[in-house]
């Protein structure tokens, strides 16, 4: 019997760029339905050009829009045989089996960041071919400070301020899908049957809810209620990581009959920074715990 040569164990950084180049043709499918839509979106603003241009805006709409990205990408990733309950090809490898979800992860993280700067390249384009530009500022009407939601949303107590994007503002996009994209890749590593699990938590939300609006426990449905939106829509919620703060407005009419925005309050870097931290250290002791729990044990060798 012939000796036969033994290779190094690949490092991490060569298992992370062969993930990378592996992963791109997985995500292929979701380009070709993102590039459909834009490209749609693209001709449509060509064929119809709009009175008014378009504005480059990073507002509660286009970042919702890359924070999906940070949804849809693991839904390919971790698809069919890539499921990292499944037996074969990552237990083939000569690493261990959480070294190469981590570099999936990884590998998906680094086009997770391409499809987002794609997408911002793809709105500064329709802003010039709708004729309009890059920069400038816009007048929004900022609800009053304080008071009851009827006072604050009186036009009478309303003023007008002149905002332009700060240049933190455009962090925004890249740490919000990142936090998403963490998020539920740690749901994919750490649940068999992540769909399963989802649908099955969304019912039995809605029949608790039935049962306590039905059986008079008000008081039950108001903390649980509570609790959702503060951890969505709460000043350092969900809704504040992936959007810096700019989901902060709510439609009225004008006493002349025009419907417009108005701003509960301005995005700030601190209150985003301090939503940052806490999101971001969720959704990385989540993929940690997740990634943890598919250690093998081989030590870098190969299984027998």
């Amino acid at each position: 019997m012939k000796n036969m040569d033994l290779h190094p164990t690949p490092t991490f950084r060569a298992v992370l760029v062969e993930q990378i180049r592996v992963v791109g043709p997985t995500l292929k499918p979701l380009g070709v339905i993102f590039g459909g839509l834009f490209g749609l979106g693209t001709i449509l603003i060509l064929l119809n050009r709009p009175p008014d241009p378009v504005s480059f805006e990073l507002n509660y709409f286009t970042l919702s829009v890359m924070a999906l990205f940070g949804v849809a990408i693991p839904l390919f990733l971790w698809r069919g045989e890539e499921s990292p309950f499944r037996s074969g090809f990552p237990w083939t490898l000569p690493v261990e089996k959480a070294q190469h979800a981590l570099a999936r992860v990884g590998a998906g993280w680094v086009w997770l960041m391409v499809a987002v700067v794609v997408f911002i390249l793809w709105q500064a384009v329709n802003t010039l071919l709708s004729g309009g530009t890059l920069g400038g500022s816009e007048t929004w009407l900022l609800a009053a400070p304080a008071g009851t939601v009827e006072d604050r949303m009186d036009p009478a107590t309303m003023t007008s301020v002149v905002w332009s994007q700060p240049g933190w503002l455009f962090l925004v996009p890249f740490v919000g899908a990142t936090g998403v994209y963490l998020l539920i890749s740690a749901l994919f590593l750490a649940i068999r049957h992540p769909g399963r699990w989802v649908v099955g938590t969304l019912l039995g939300l809605l029949v608790v809810t039935l049962i306590t609006s039905r059986a008079g426990f008000n008081w039950l449905d108001d903390v649980a209620g509570g609790t959702l939106n503060s951890l969505l829509g709460g000043r350092y919620g969900l809704s504040t990581f992936i959007g810096g703060g700019t989901f902060e407005a709510s439609a009225t009419r004008l006493p002349s009959g025009t419907e417009v925005l108005v701003w509960l309050s301005l995005p700030t870097f601190g209150r985003w920074a301090m939503a940052v931290a806490l999101w971001s250290t969720a959704a990385i002791a989540a993929l940690g715990l997740a990634v943890f729990r598919h250690r093998d044990g081989r030590g870098g060798q190969a299984p027998t």
